[in-house]
């Protein structure tokens, strides 16, 4: 019933196989349970879609967490992933809530904590990155528990990885010596765990080489399937150069070093408040990010090392600027890039997608949908019942 009902929105498509409308992927908007806001979504072990997503005051709401059976038509009754209340942050868009599957079916969770959990109301410089896992497949959340142990200084957010080994990592940004000033003297910080979040190590820096880091803008991290850690940021070397630089560490991304590359130069006196995203299928992982107001992507080789395709630019008729890119692969090798323009501070925006083709060429298949509200995102999933989804 549910594909037959998506087969017919699809304009009297002739079929309907595997994903596909008259030889074109499907793309369906999808609004985010409870209006929530900052959809971040997964498919789980079991093959369901797994969701998290942000509510309440902006300032100070709740995160929840949501699953959808494999099969099923319907997501769950939600469960609130923080233990106390208006923990978490949506206000600036990049510092919400972050999700991974691990080993297992394990839900883990990272966000920044909001004002409220501060340990003085003034002082954000004790800002906590929290961290929350379910070890039942979503249906209860363990207290969330600070990682940060020394590296305060926190904005822009964090974020999370997890692999089927059982390696988590939990990764943000902050200044590379307590107090430091300037954003040239920020650097990234990772935290991480071998027992699928059992117990972390201490945080460690990931890279040596002074890039700075973008104060207000957030970062990505992403476990590859066979293990190691790719991390995703922008550097603020200088005042004015805001370059995008990915990370790639190999062995379940612990003590080893970080390999860097620049992806992406900009030059710019501001403060973009940029996001970026990963995404992966079994033998190809995407990375997408923000720069000089566009989106791009790249299709790396399974170890995310070697380029398949990019970097890309987003042909997009000149609507900018272009913020909080998503991107996601279906199982042809078609790339669906989201991301959303309009947007002003506290204002809602529209999400717009292009379709490529697997060698990352762009397709005349776009789409829009009005009404993201204010502080939130779209994000993009291939599931193989239902083609791409676009939560908003």
């Amino acid at each position: 019933m549910k594909t037959a009902f998506l087969c017919l929105i699809g304009l009297l498509a002739l079929t309907c196989p595997g994903g596909l409308i008259a030889d074109h992927p499907r793309v369906t908007p999808v609004r985010t349970p409870a209006d929530g806001l900052q959809p971040e979504v997964a498919i789980n072990e079991s093959g369901g879609i797994s969701l998290l997503y942000f509510s309440g005051d902006p300032a100070a709401g709740d995160l929840y967490f949501t699953h959808r059976p494999a099969g099923g038509n319907d997501f769950t009754s939600a469960v609130r992933v923080n233990d106390q209340d208006g923990a978490a942050v949506a206000t600036g868009t990049i510092r919400g809530g972050h999700l991974a599957v691990g080993r297992e079916g394990e839900i883990h969770v990272a966000w920044m904590g909001s004002k409220r959990t501060w340990s003085t109301p003034d002082d954000h410089h004790s800002t906590p990155l929290f961290y929350a896992r379910s070890v039942d497949g979503g249906r209860s959340f363990e207290p969330a528990r600070n990682m940060i142990t020394a590296a305060y200084g926190l904005d822009g957010g964090g974020s999370i990885a997890a692999d089927r080994l059982g390696n988590v990592h939990v990764v943000w940004h902050a200044p590379r010596k307590p107090g430091a000033e300037g954003e040239y003297n920020r650097v990234v910080w990772v935290a991480s765990s071998a027992d699928s979040g059992g117990s972390f190590g201490a945080e460690r820096q990931a890279w040596d080489e002074k890039t700075g880091v973008c104060g207000c803008c957030g970062l990505r991290s992403f476990a590859p399937a066979g293990g190691g850690l790719m991390l995703l940021y922008r550097a603020a070397t200088r005042q004015t150069e805001r370059d995008m630089y990915l990370l790639h560490a190999d062995v379940g991304g612990f003590s080893v070093p970080f390999a860097g590359k620049k992806v992406a130069a900009w030059s710019v006196r501001k403060c973009p408040m940029s996001s970026a995203s990963f995404t992966a299928s079994r033998d190809r992982v995407g990375v997408a990010w923000e720069s000089q107001d566009k989106v791009y992507f790249e299709v790396l080789d399974a170890t995310g090392k070697n380029s398949i395709a990019g970097p890309i630019e987003n042909p997009n008729g000149g609507k900018f600027p272009q913020k909080h890119p998503s991107v996601a692969f279906d199982n042809s090798g078609n790339i669906l890039l989201v991301w959303t323009v309009g947007r002003g501070w506290g204002s809602a925006s529209t999400a717009l997608w292009r379709m490529f083709t697997p060698d990352g060429k762009p397709t005349e298949q776009t789409g829009e949908q009005a009404g993201v509200p204010p502080w939130s995102k779209a994000a993009a999933l291939f599931h193989p019942d239902d083609g791409f989804l676009v939560f908003y």
